[in-house]
C-alpha cells in the first residue's frame, strides 16, 4: 500500500523536512560556531585587559626598583643588617662582640659555635649558639648587648638552667644557652 499525498500536502511535507534540515544544521554546526567566536572575543576582551594591567605594572618597574634601592641604601646606612664577603666573618665577629658581652657581665664563655646560615632571597640568617656560665647580670648584660648592637641580632631561643642549691649570701651560677640570629645580604657564590 503506498500512502498517496496531495501535491499541498507534499510540498508542506518538504518545506517542514528542510526547514527540519536546516534547524539541524543550525543547532548542531552553526550555533556552537557563534559561541565559539562570542567566547573568542570575551577571551580577547579579557587578555587585552591584563595586557592593559601588565603595561600599567612594567612602567612601574623602574620606580620600584629606585625605591628598593633607596630603601636598600637607607638600611644599609643605618646599620640595619650585616654586610660582609661571607658569612664566616660575620659569624666570627658577632661569637667576639658576645663573648665580650658575657665576659663585661662577669661571666665566663664555656662555647660558642657557628651553626650556619639559611638563604631566604636575597637574605641569609646567620646563626651563633653560645653557652656561658654566670649570674643574672651575666644574663641581663649580655641580652642588653644583643638588644643594642648594629647591625641587630636576634635571641631566637635562650635557655637558663640554675643550681639545683644555692645561698643567699652568693648569687647562684647559671648555665646560660643561646641561640643568636643576624642578618646580612646573601653574597653571590
Amino acid at each position: 500500500m503506498t500512502l498517496a499525498l496531495t501535491p499541498a500536502l507534499g510540498r508542506a511535507l518538504a518545506l517542514a523536512i528542510l526547514l527540519g534540515l536546516l534547524l539541524l544544521v543550525w543547532f548542531v554546526m552553526v550555533s556552537p560556531l557563534i559561541d565559539m567566536a562570542t567566547d573568542r572575543l570575551s577571551d580577547i576582551e579579557t587578555l587585552q585587559e591584563r595586557r592593559a594591567n601588565l603595561r600599567a605594572t612594567i612602567a612601574r618597574i623602574p620606580e620600584l626598583e629606585r625605591r628598593g634601592l633607596a630603601a636598600k641604601a637607607k638600611l644599609d646606612g643605618a646599620g640595619g643588617i650585616w654586610i660582609g664577603a661571607g658569612d664566616a666573618p660575620i659569624a666570627a665577629s658577632i661569637q667576639d662582640q658576645l663573648r665580650q658581652a658575657v665576659t663585661n657581665g662577669d661571666g665566663i664563655v664555656k662555647s660558642t659555635s657557628y651553626l650556619g646560615a639559611t638563604v631566604d632571597k636575597d637574605l641569609q640568617t646567620i646563626r651563633i649558639r653560645l653557652s656561658a656560665e654566670g649570674t643574672l647580670d651575666t644574663l641581663q648584660q649580655t641580652l642588653a648587648a644583643v638588644e643594642i648592637a648594629r647591625p641587630p641580632m636576634f635571641v631566637e631561643s635562650l635557655t637558663v638552667a640554675g643550681p639545683a642549691q644555692f645561698t643567699t649570701e652568693k648569687a647562684p651560677i647559671l648555665a646560660l644557652d643561646f641561640e643568636i640570629s643576624a642578618l646580612m645580604r646573601k653574597t653571590e657564590q
